[in-house]
């Protein structure tokens, strides 16, 4: 990676760390190609054909090899599952290909592959792993394209032609009871995806910005809910399962690139411990704290028995403080902190996409003794104009630098009652989330993520009262993940219910504990 990087600028950009994932986006192919080369010489030289009187093997053939992706079709061919150590000598690996079946040897006439010839394990491959974890190796095809498709593209890009013949068109499949077809230019179907270490379940769109194998750039700004919570890291970790990157981003803004200390350990951690999810994760914050570039129309007020100690700026008709801090009290340690959205925009320029939980304390300001009104009473749904400016303000500033970058705003979350939801909180946070979701999904490229917590069921932490824990993590990490879907940003998402539907909540009360009573219906596990 740096070697690749310090070529010349066409290199630039790779990300140096060391994680095969890392060398997974469009900027690393020169590195992925030295990776190769240089394993393919290691190869080489355990396989004799350096050293005088020690016998060729079969990695001596990749040495005459015409082309990379000639490289990669040679790699195919060995079985590796028949292995053996030569001996006691553990650096030499003696590899044997499979014999090649004469009958196979290419001809003019076609053959679709069947179960059991080694061109079938190759499509096979190609189908299940392959296009996921490489799809700008498979130009032409997607994850629906059929059989067919898949072997001729491995017939025209196999030189010999030995593996793979020229598949048979396929014929027409008779329809029966329990046959179920796709409608002629549907955008999406649902496919199986496997992936290590669960099964996932997706939806694949043929139309979408980011395809699978591709890139996923985003930019996250929130508070102690993307400090104390894990969804921005569940959120990376399914991005990855469905097959996506997330390339490292040098960004100046994020103060964290993973959960801090006071986050729950999930069951999952594995799937998420190693990966860097950058996020801006201001605690106490509120949603003005990220909407203005100075301070210069806040007015120092004696407030609360102190002196000239707080700045207050009129947001409509409200005096709102202007020091950003839980209870915005002036004695907080980020209390001369600024985050402006001039600055944000400068910073997401040209991400894919930017999610919103910055707002969440906007509403809750009852638990602060509305220190942040200067002790007027808000209603929290009334709260909502100040949001919708502030987010306003902030989304703005991110379009005129990056029109293009999809702005998500996360859902706010009820309150909590230990560990479960305050229910009478309920309507007046749906309320909240459906007046911010109408005013702001009217600005270009920004759309709303709604997600719901079961009833009667533990979503909250104990180690953070008022915080989700790990399930409600994934439950707004998958819905996430289905508004970039959604938004058109990727060509693969997870298959759901709809969200707010009675089929949803009939999910929820089943996987109370685990997904094993839902009998298979992994779509309704996956929103669990």
């Amino acid at each position: 990676s740096r070697f690749s990087s310090s070529l010349d600028d066409s290199y630039s950009g790779c990300p140096m760390q060391y994680s095969p994932y890392a060398l997974a986006g469009p900027r690393c192919k020169h590195a992925r190609r030295l990776l190769v080369v240089g394993t393919i010489a290691a190869l080489l030289r355990a396989d004799g054909t350096t050293s005088a009187g020690r016998r060729r093997g079969p990695w001596s053939t990749l040495a005459s090899a015409a082309s990379f992706d000639h490289v990669l079709l040679q790699f195919g061919r060995i079985d590796l599952s028949r292995a053996v150590l030569a001996g006691d000598h553990s650096d030499q690996l003696l590899l044997q290909p499979k014999p090649t079946d004469p009958s196979k040897a290419a001809t003019a006439e076609c053959h679709t592959a069947v179960e059991g010839e080694e061109c079938f394990s190759h499509v096979s491959w190609a189908m299940e792993r392959g296009i996921l974890v490489a799809a700008g190796l498979y130009r032409g095809l997607t994850p629906n394209s059929t059989f067919e498709d898949f072997q001729a593209f491995m017939h025209r890009r196999d030189q010999d032609h030995s593996d793979c013949p020229l598949p048979c068109p396929r014929q027409p499949a008779a329809l029966s009871g329990n046959t179920t077809s796709e409608p002629i230019g549907a955008s999406s179907v649902v496919v199986p995806v496997l992936a290590e270490p669960g099964e996932r379940y997706a939806t694949v769109s043929q139309e979408a910005k980011i395809p699978v194998g591709g890139a996923v750039r985003i930019y996250i700004v929130g508070t102690s809910n993307v400090a104390w919570q894990t969804w921005p890291d569940q959120l990376h970790a399914m991005l990855r399962e469905l097959g996506f990157v997330l390339p490292e981003q040098h960004y100046e803004l994020p103060n964290l690139v993973r959960p801090s200390g006071r986050a729950p350990v999930c069951g999952n951690v594995e799937e998420y411990a190693e990966l860097e999810t950058p996020r801006i994760g201001k605690i106490g914050w509120s949603s003005w704290g990220f909407a203005y570039n100075s301070k210069d129309l806040c007015k120092k007020a004696d407030y609360d028995g102190e002196i000239g100690r707080h700045g207050f700026r009129k947001i409509l008709r409200h005096q709102v403080s202007c020091n950003s801090s839980w209870a915005c009290n002036p004695a907080g340690q980020q209390i001369d902190t600024l985050v402006s959205p001039a600055a944000v925009a400068r910073d997401a320029q040209g991400t894919d996409v930017v999610l919103l939980s910055n707002w969440f304390n906007d509403s809750k300001q009852q638990w602060a003794q509305y220190k942040c009104f200067k002790g007027n009473e808000i209603d929290p749904v009334d709260t909502v104009p100040i949001t919708v400016r502030s987010l306003r303000r902030l989304i703005r500033a991110i379009h005129k630098r990056s029109p293009t970058t999809v702005v998500l705003i996360m859902a706010s979350y009820p309150d909590a009652w230990e560990q479960q939801v305050l229910k009478s909180t309920l309507d007046s946070v749906a309320e909240i989330n459906r007046r911010v979701r109408k005013s702001l999904t009217k600005e270009p490229n920004t759309h709303f993520v709604n997600y719901t917590f079961p009833n009667d069921q533990e979503v909250f932490q104990t180690k953070n009262p008022g915080h989700v824990n790990c399930r409600g993590d994934q439950v707004m990490a998958t819905r996430a993940l289905e508004a970039m879907f959604d938004a058109g940003l990727l060509a693969r998402g997870l298959a759901l219910p709809e969200h707010g539907t009675a089929e949803e909540a009939a999910c929820f009360a089943t996987a109370a504990s685990d997904c094993a009573a839902l009998g298979g219906d992994r779509a309704c596990c996956q929103a669990a």
